[in-house]
């Protein structure tokens, strides 16, 4: 048997597959960068909107001018959207009939004495369900994880450019939602090697089974092989549901650190707004949708991570067959 990858190695095995469609994950970069610079700019305009055309200039003709700037950004936004999800799933797609391909033909050319040793559900479950999983790393992956980092990024620096003392206290949520992550991350990570193996076992059972129907049969074996289906069934089932209450876990703990870390930011801002008089209604507002795209990438990176490590999981059965000598 070949040493078993490490989670680094698979990603960047994964990558370069990636690579071999460059051009599409090229194009997907620069429209995440767009979609980031946009996103960013909205808040900025409604700023202005506020304070100056609405507050201050009192003209009608620049504020529809300005409003109707503020639509077309929205109708970029969401069309730049589209074509990233859109490009992140025909990428993905190319690479799992990529790996397909190489797996099978992997396959095609082992001998015989690897079919006697190896069961064939497993082999089965490995080439079409692993595979399938594979896609999340670049659906979920690579393209949506950069996009949303740049933005969390491009969000703190027009945050500080708002409210320094806002600032500060929305970074402190970043190593909270690290840590939290990071314990999900690994707790996820061996639930869906559980599910993995428990799905390959059933697939294999059931394949077997179904091939030597006539031999059951004979020898009155039915009651005893479902039995034993129904064994590998509920360990099925519990790995499944440790999945599920992990997931069920996680996001309402992210969204209780949100909803604190919004409620305190509103307090603080609202309190400056009465007291200090150094924070104009235009940016207050604008500040209020900074916190929502801030908390709204960290709270889709941690979920993608989440779903990363299914992907993860399917790709190290997948890369340990394709591995073998």
């Amino acid at each position: 048997m070949n040493k078993k990858p490490t989670t680094s190695n698979i990603i960047q095995r994964l990558f370069f597959i990636g690579m071999k469609f460059r051009t599409w994950f090229i194009l997907a970069l620069i429209i995440s960068i767009i979609l980031a610079i946009v996103s960013v700019y909205r808040p900025i305009l409604t700023q202005q909107i506020v304070d100056i055309d609405i507050l201050k200039l009192k003209d009608n003709n620049v504020l529809m001018k300005d409003i109707y700037f503020l639509i077309g950004l929205v109708v970029a936004e969401t069309i730049l959207n589209f074509f990233l999800v859109f490009l992140s799933n025909y990428i993905a797609q190319n690479v799992i009939r990529d790996i397909r391909e190489r797996l099978y033909h992997k396959l095609i050319y082992f001998k015989t004495a690897f079919f006697d040793k190896t069961a064939i559900g497993n082999l089965v479950t490995r080439a079409v369900g692993d595979v399938e999983t594979i896609a999340t790393v670049y659906t979920d992956g690579f393209l949506m994880v950069f996009g949303d980092i740049l933005k969390v990024v491009f969000v703190l620096v027009a945050m500080f450019q708002v409210n320094t003392e806002l600032s500060y206290i929305s970074l402190t949520i970043l190593p909270i939602m690290l840590v939290i992550t990071r314990f999900f991350q690994k707790k996820l990570r061996k639930a869906f090697g559980d599910e993995r193996a428990w799905t390959s076992t059933q697939n294999s059972f059931v394949q077997e089974r179904l091939s030597g129907m006539s031999l059951i049969q004979v020898f009155n074996r039915q009651e005893a092989e479902f039995k034993k289906f129904d064994s590998i069934n509920i360990n099925l089932k519990a790995a499944l549901l440790k999945t599920v209450f992990y997931f069920s876990l996680f996001f309402p703990v992210v969204e209780l650190i949100s909803s604190v870390f919004i409620g305190l930011i509103l307090f603080v801002a609202g309190y400056n707004a009465l007291t200090a008089r150094d924070i104009s209604p235009g940016q207050v507002i604008a500040f209020i949708s900074y916190i929502n795209m801030l908390i709204r990438p960290l709270r889709q990176i941690a979920d993608r991570f989440n779903n990363i490590q299914r992907g993860l999981v399917g790709a190290e059965r997948v890369l340990g067959i394709m591995d073998e000598e």
